[in-house]
């Protein structure tokens, strides 16, 4: 197999990239929504899944607000303080 054979000047790196994030987002929403969801029907412990399931919460927001940034011109100091706002109301809620 040839690596110079290979032609990607026909399609731009910011698709290339665009496409990347968005099979990786919602492979991080389906994996992350489903052990939320698990967390949710076997809820026994509810002092310590509350706080599972908030950090569970992280990482499709993080994957969202990569894309958006991303895909959306302007956005990202608005989508990066909703994100950091987030993650401290998870951080604050552990003391």
């Amino acid at each position: 197999f040839d690596f110079n054979k290979v032609k990607y000047a026909d399609i731009p790196l910011h698709y290339w990239a665009w496409c990347m994030a968005v099979i990786f987002v919602v492979l991080t929403i389906v994996i992350s929504g489903n052990l939320i969801l698990k967390h949710l029907d076997n809820y026994e412990q509810p002092e310590v899944q509350k706080y599972v399931v908030r950090i569970l919460f992280m990482a499709p927001l993080y994957g969202v607000d990569a894309l958006l940034c991303l895909t959306l011109d302007g956005v990202s100091p608005t989508l990066n303080v909703i994100r950091d706002c987030y993650e401290a109301f998870t951080l604050c809620s552990f003391t």
